[in-house]
């Protein structure tokens, strides 16, 4: 491949890292880009564009940081490589998309001991290696950032779905109004004992659903057929009252099922 050899024998390689290194910065270099510094720290005062490997760039054997710059400057790239166990974990972020695509690298599958600056002597198959760095770095990062974007997973989209009305429905009919009873002086339970007309007034026990109210009789939702009941007579009704008489899931019972609590 043009050029590989003369960066080999400039960079002079003494690891299968290094050699793999070199390996990328050559196809970055291919891509049109140029080398502008070690490290993450960012100086565009002092960033120079090469197409060669800056002075003391493998002189930490495990870790390689690399800046790369297109010549229009639209796009800047940091390359790290980590080197675990054998296994060289690539991680390049283009610095304007905040893009990041990465790629792991077994060494011992691609790089062969020995003699560093011959290509056909380093890597084991050059045309296999060219092909794996273009599918995993060069390809996505000419998306201009579809990777990143299609790599999250989509979340629920909570405004494009109907909202649930979860309010506890009301216990009558929208737009129906409870007539207005005359409220009697509480105090005067008992009083129908001693008035032999009555007047609407209770009698010697006290109602717990008509306390201080005139007693209209049962309801017309006793659950009891017509003329089962005698006139005037109260019980404990039988079950709520109303069209929505059923159990409410969000309501819990009182303590000991105590209704008059």
């Amino acid at each position: 491949m043009p050029g590989l050899e003369l960066l080999l024998a400039a960079a002079r390689p003494v690891s299968p890292a290094d050699a793999l290194v070199c390996f990328l910065h050559w196809s970055l270099i291919q891509d049109g880009l140029h080398c502008v510094g070690l490290g993450e720290q960012t100086d565009s005062a002092m960033d120079v564009k090469s197409e060669k490997l800056p002075r003391d760039w493998n002189s930490n054997n495990d870790v390689y940081i690399l800046r790369y710059k297109s010549p229009d400057e639209r796009k800047a790239l940091l390359m790290k490589m980590l080197v675990v166990d054998g296994n060289a974990i690539i991680n390049v972020l283009n610095m304007k998309t905040e893009q990041v695509v990465d790629a792991t690298i077994k060494l011992e599958d691609h790089i062969s001991e020995g003699d560093f600056e011959d290509p056909e002597k380093t890597f084991k198959n050059e045309t296999e290696l060219r092909s794996l760095v273009q599918k995993k770095l060069m390809v996505p990062l000419n998306k201009d950032g579809t990777q990143r974007d299609g790599g999250k997973s989509k979340g629920r989209s909570f405004g494009n779905e109907r909202d649930v009305d979860r309010r506890v429905p009301l216990q009558h009919p929208r737009g129906f109004r409870q007539p207005d009873l005359p409220v009697l002086p509480p105090f005067e339970v008992g009083g129908a004992d001693l008035d032999p007309f009555g007047h609407g007034r209770g009698g010697m026990f006290v109602d717990p659903f008509h306390a201080g109210r005139p007693y209209r009789g049962p309801g017309p939702n006793t659950g009891l057929p017509p003329g089962a009941l005698p006139p005037g007579a109260r019980f404990d009704p039988i079950r709520p009252f109303g069209p929505f008489s059923g159990p409410n899931p969000d309501h819990l019972r009182p303590p000991d099922d105590d209704m008059f609590m």
